[in-house]
């Protein structure tokens, strides 16, 4: 049996039941094996379609085949069967992926990247599972930079509040947001997040303190207001610090910056 490299990372889901037509008892011309022992029939042709890899593959010279297709000839990959599964129903004409969790985008990122195949066609199918609290509070950078590689902004900038914890000169974060997104730019975007946000709440800092000279000087009841003044001065710098900041942007979120729009940097 053939075998190729894992995509990453073990997980520990349990195994899935293929129906058709990725089933044993479906029609087809060749056969893989997940991590977790489950055999989908497949087609040659549409594999080499969507994939520069299996187009390689299939393209050598193949043993004669003097029987019936058997698992015994089937094709080892190192994803799992949910991995591959979502996978297969990408690339063959059947009902779209439910991607649910943050998890499997991550893999079927990887594995689109492995097996050469498009990975913008995940986009349409992975906002839901980019916006799971789990996958935001676990893996914040990860969320980010695929969100950034996909071209989902909004996504993008939603999990970018969360990494507001990460040291980002640290170098082996830097380094692995870079390769994960598929560039520098991305690094430099979630700095300028992060620069406009902090000088946001300066802003509000700013604002709290002169609203508690004016409480003391012109305001009626002013020893109220100006204990008012000093739990709301609490509240922001509590915010300023926190990995998820509730303070809206001034005008909303930054509109549209050159680094926002600047092409995807293939490495």
């Amino acid at each position: 049996m053939a075998t190729l490299p894992s995509t990453g990372a073990p997980r520990t889901r349990p195994p899935i039941i293929p129906k058709s037509p990725y089933d044993l008892s479906s029609l087809g011309d060749c056969i893989l094996c997940s991590s977790d022992g489950v055999h989908f029939k497949v087609y040659r042709n549409i594999l080499s379609l969507a994939s520069t890899v299996f187009a390689d593959m299939f393209s050598m010279p193949q043993p004669p085949t003097t029987s019936e297709l058997s698992i015994s000839d089937a094709i080892k990959l190192t994803e799992d069967s949910h991995v591959l599964h979502a996978l297969l129903t990408l690339l063959y004409p059947v009902e779209l992926p439910i991607i649910d969790s943050y998890d499997l985008a991550a893999d079927l990122v990887v594995a689109c990247d492995k097996y050469g195949i498009n990975v913008n066609l995940l986009k349409p199918h992975l906002s839901q599972s980019l916006q799971n609290k789990k996958g935001l509070e676990k893996d914040p950078l990860g969320v980010y930079a695929i969100a950034w590689r996909l071209g989902l902004e909004e996504d993008a900038k939603h999990a970018s509040r969360y990494t507001h914890t990460l040291d980002l000169s640290d170098p082996t974060l830097r380094d692995n947001l870079i390769r994960r997104s598929g560039g520098i730019y991305a690094l430099l975007a979630l700095h300028e997040l992060r620069l406009k946000r902090e000088k946001t709440l300066d802003d509000v800092l700013t604002g709290v303190q002169i609203a508690k000279r004016m409480c003391l000087n012109h305001l009626q009841g002013g020893k109220r207001n100006n204990a008012n003044v000093d739990e709301n001065q609490k509240l922001v710098e509590k915010l300023s610090n926190c990995p998820f900041p509730g303070v809206r942007e001034r005008g909303g979120l930054p509109a549209r910056s050159r680094l926002w729009e600047l092409p995807y940097e293939k490495e």
